[in-house]
């Protein structure tokens, strides 16, 4: 239904006004990742319906689930033009390059054992 609908709204705009490929780029980068990391949630919600519990899988569709949240800095950095020019601004200011911000955000996420770090108590 995601990807139909953002078709669809991208047919309709392009005969209105015209589209850009950035705005193509970021609309369908943001709705495939929104499909990709809600699938596994999906699945799981329709095994449980059928009786079937899997520990690990209703973890890694919780995991997964986040992907969609933290990509999306990611998807308007590298698709949005004025968004990675303000960031790399922002970082050329306080001195931290992309790379180094990039790893202190998984590891923040996914490697922290800290009470405050939900993805690392699931």
């Amino acid at each position: 239904i995601v990807m139909v609908c953002t078709v669809t709204l991208l047919r309709f705009v392009s005969r209105s006004r015209g589209l850009a490929l950035q705005s193509v780029v970021t609309v369908l980068s943001m709705s495939g990742i929104y499909l990709v990391s809600y699938i596994p949630y999906a699945v799981e919600y329709f095994l449980e319906s059928l009786g079937i519990r899997n520990n690990d899988f209703t973890r890694f569709a919780v995991y997964v689930s986040c992907l969609n949240i933290t990509m999306n800095p990611f998807i308007y950095y590298f698709s949005v033009k004025s968004y990675g020019e303000f960031v790399r601004d922002l970082t050329d200011r306080m001195k931290i390059k992309i790379g180094c911000l990039c790893l202190r955000f998984y590891r923040l996420l996914f490697c922290s054992n800290s009470e405050g770090n939900v993805l690392a108590r699931a």
